[in-house]
């Protein structure tokens, strides 16, 4: 029988001990520390499940569905952030009470002037109607980090909550944008709601440096606005999808994110909202695996 070539052989084992070697990297323990006792502050909730989707304008979430959602997640959480008050979601604020839980209540802003103003109208009734569940209004999520619309226009949608309701309001945005936006938006709300996403900055960071990165932040932008309090309103890290340089989603890091951020958030008396509460597939559609693979559940 014929021989094989000598480098080959040599290729072949050397193939051999690499994959041996990172196989046993795979299976090595990690180190994970032990996150705080008690409920997480807040938590992102949206409750579609799998063949739901916002785009689906048509689509009304059943009440009982929330009613169940908030009945687990009260077992963890005594808050849950929503981002609009359409499709049924305001339901979800007396259900909360009903769970003796509290609601950061979103406004979705857009382009649509006459959408945004219906939101506006809805969100004021639901709040007037449960003022002792709203924790606060959170009026548009990224809209300067989409740009559909201004600085000033938001300062107006504002200025309009904010004189029908005695609940604080804020604005939440990436920190970017929060950075470049004009003074006069910070002066507009009571608080400042940044979101602070490792994997999705501009310099993807590993989970297990994404505190130290958070924490830079955090530091930045509380010198840019002295005296304003620092709302986390995101932090989270995928446990699924594609790698973004050192950010590796994987089951494994979101749970040592989650654990060190919690941590980390008791130790600086730091309030915050993690996201997500569940999975959301239909953000695949615009993200790729990694856009559903956010939830705790």
């Amino acid at each position: 029988m014929k021989m094989a070539p000598l480098p080959f052989l040599l290729g072949l084992a050397a193939a051999a001990l690499i994959s041996v070697c990172v196989w046993k990297l795979l299976g090595a323990p990690v180190e994970m520390v032990d996150a705080p006792a008690g409920k997480v502050h807040c938590v992102s909730y949206t409750p579609y499940h799998a063949g739901q989707s916002p785009r689906d304008h048509d689509f009304r979430v059943d009440p009982a569905s929330i009613d169940a959602d908030l009945g687990q997640l009260s077992k963890i959480t005594d808050c849950v952030r929503i981002y609009s008050v359409d499709m049924g979601l305001d339901a979800v604020v007396p259900l909360a009470a009903k769970h003796h839980m509290q609601v950061l209540l979103g406004i979705w802003i857009g382009y649509d002037e006459t959408f945004n103003q219906r939101q506006i109208t809805k969100a004021i009734k639901t709040v007037k109607s449960h003022p002792e569940t709203v924790r606060a209004v959170v009026v548009g999520n990224e809209v300067l980090l989409r740009g559909e619309q201004t600085a000033a226009d938001l300062i107006r949608y504002i200025d309009e909550v904010k004189a029908h309701i005695d609940v604080p309001v804020t604005y939440a945005d990436v920190t970017d944008f929060w950075l470049k936006a004009p003074p006069e938006l910070a002066d507009a709300v009571d608080f400042i709601t940044i979101h602070v996403l490792p994997y999705w900055e501009n310099n993807p960071t590993s989970a297990k440096n994404g505190i130290a990165y958070l924490d830079q932040t955090r530091i930045e932008v509380a010198a840019h606005f002295p005296g304003k309090r620092i709302f986390i309103g995101e932090t989270g890290f995928p446990s699924a999808g594609r790698e973004r340089q050192a950010a590796i989603p994987s089951i494994v890091s979101q749970a040592l994110y989650l654990r060190s951020f919690a941590t980390y958030a008791e130790a600086h008396d730091l309030d915050y909202n993690l996201i997500e509460a569940y999975d959301q597939p239909w953000k695949r559609m615009q993200e790729g695996t990694v856009g559903g693979a956010w939830g705790m559940f």
